[in-house]
């Protein structure tokens, strides 16, 4: 499988040289962000930025390309290197962290691009490798939040299927989880974390009922109802119940193909914060989660087209 991983321009100001006592903070969540009534946004470089490349022991090639070069979104894109048959590869592309609504633009501005490199046969070192009939979206967090929205906007013919990695959504009712769950001290999302990041990326005066916040408020589109979702739910999340409810309005919508997984002992974003062995187990369950799910899916979609070709013509 390959995957890609698109990274949109951000909008936002860094300038941490600047003197924050003489402005007024309007948000703030410690470490991660600090926005001022005057726009003015501070965000310290946590993940530090790295050129393409990988340990050749690990067997991936990874390069970047231009999605958008007015908008300046790129992606990176990795393929495994064992890949030596003829069989094109799925694509997963995962979804980024970026202000509402620009990067559900950029989603699905992606696929798009996908679908036209193929279309015209782009020289690009990937494309020969995937096989673009076979895209499945998928992030974590706030990125399995824009895959979702993505897939909404999108044809059901475009994409095989969703991962959703402790997706982020909310709602102005808490959860039982939400409410009661203990977070160690550090923790990567409280709740006043969570309703500090939708006051900061939903439009002016929605509340968290907002679609984009709360999909279980309308409940699933029917483009969504034929599309297989693997949600990956962590135990120790405060978002654990959220994301449950999500599956289950999902499937009081009429989606049949909604696995929910429950990874135990852990909590959110562990699959990337967390170094400890029950991560690390947790994190091999994940990956192989995620490789059944896109083989089964790829066996459906194969299945339902024989179906497709065995029914007499009218």
């Amino acid at each position: 499988m390959a995957a890609m991983t698109i990274d949109p321009n951000l909008t936002l100001q860094i300038n941490t040289k600047s003197q924050p006592q003489q402005r007024l903070v309007a948000e703030e969540i410690d470490g991660l962000i600090r926005v001022y009534k005057d726009g003015h946004v501070e965000r310290p470089q946590i993940v530090p930025c790295v050129p393409p490349s990988l340990a050749p022991e690990l067997g991936v090639t990874c390069g970047d390309t231009i999605i958008d070069t007015y908008t300046n979104i790129w992606a990176r894109v990795y393929v495994p290197n064992a890949n030596q048959s003829k069989h094109h590869l799925p694509l997963l592309v995962l979804a980024p962290e970026n202000p509402l609504p620009a990067a559900y633009d950029d989603g699905v501005k992606a696929v798009n691009w996908i679908a036209h490199q193929v279309f015209v046969k782009s020289p690009q070192w990937w494309t020969s490798k995937c096989n673009a009939s076979n895209i499945f979206l998928g992030g974590d967090s706030a990125g399995a939040n824009i895959a979702y929205i993505v897939a909404l906007r999108l044809r059901p013919s475009e994409i095989k299927g969703l991962v959703l990695i402790q997706p982020f959504f909310g709602g102005e009712k808490r959860t039982n989880s939400e409410k009661f769950m203990v977070q160690p001290p550090r923790s990567a999302l409280t709740v006043a974390a969570a309703d500090a990041y939708w006051r900061l990326s939903l439009p002016a005066g929605a509340d968290r009922d907002h679609p984009w916040c709360n999909p279980t408020v309308k409940g699933a589109a029917a483009g969504m109802r034929d599309l297989g979702m693997l949600v990956c739910v962590s135990e120790m999340d405060i978002l654990k119940d959220r994301n449950l409810e999500f599956c289950g309005s999902l499937k009081a919508s009429g989606c049949r193909r909604v696995e929910a997984v429950v990874f135990k002992d852990v909590g959110h974003a562990f699959q990337i914060l967390n170094k400890s062995p029950v991560s690390e187990i947790r994190v091999h369950e994940l990956i192989c989660h995620i490789k059944s799910f896109i083989s089964r899916e790829l066996m459906y979609s194969l299945l339902f087209e024989i179906q497709d070709l065995d029914k007499p013509s009218s």
